[in-house]
C-alpha cells in the first residue's frame, strides 16, 4: 500500500476524539487537586477543633496522621490520577491509530484489491482458463474472433 505524503493529510475540523479525551483528562486532575486540598483542610480543621477541646497538638497530629490525613492524600492521587493517566495513554493511542488509518485511503485500498483481482484474473488465464466472460461488447467480440481462430487452426493440425 502506498503511503501519503505528510501534507497531502486533510486536517479534520471535527474536535477530534484525542482532544476530547485530553480535556477530560484536565477536568479528572483538577478534581484530584481540589479532593486532594480539601482533604489537607479537613485535616486542619480536625486537628484546630481538638487543640481547641484542650487535646495536645502532637497527640492528636499522631493519632489522626494515619487515619485521616495519609488516606486523604494518597486516594485522590492514586484515583484521580489514575484516571488522567490512563485517559491521556487511550488519548496517544487513538491519535497513533488514527494517523496511521489517515494514511491509507480508501482508493489506495480498492485499488489494491482491483490489482489483486486482475493478478488472479491474468494467472487464471495463464494456467488456461478462458472461462473470463465481460459484459463490454468489444471484448465479446474479440473473445468470439479468438475462438474461431482457435476452431479454424485444430482441424489443421490433426
Amino acid at each position: 500500500m502506498k503511503v501519503k505524503d505528510k501534507t497531502e493529510l486533510k486536517k479534520s475540523k471535527k474536535i477530534s476524539v484525542s482532544k476530547t479525551l485530553n480535556a477530560v483528562a484536565l477536568v479528572v486532575a483538577v478534581l484530584g487537586i481540589a479532593s486532594l486540598a480539601n482533604n489537607i483542610y479537613l485535616f486542619r480543621q480536625a486537628v484546630n477543633q481538638y487543640v481547641a477541646q484542650g487535646y495536645s497538638a502532637a497527640t492528636v497530629t499522631k493519632q489522626l496522621l494515619s487515619s485521616q490525613l495519609l488516606p486523604g492524600i494518597f486516594e485522590p492521587i492514586a484515583l484521580y490520577g489514575g484516571i488522567s493517566i490512563v485517559l491521556l495513554a487511550v488519548s496517544m493511542i487513538n491519535r497513533k491509530v488514527s494517523k496511521c488509518l489517515e494514511l491509507l485511503t480508501p482508493a489506495e485500498v480498492c485499488h489494491e484489491n482491483i490489482s489483486n483481482d486482475i493478478n488472479a484474473a491474468s494467472n487464471d488465464v495463464e494456467t488456461g482458463d478462458h472461462n473470463i466472460h465481460t459484459d463490454d461488447k468489444e471484448s465479446s467480440d474479440d473473445e468470439e474472433k479468438h475462438n474461431q481462430l482457435q476452431a479454424s487452426e485444430e482441424p489443421s493440425k490433426a
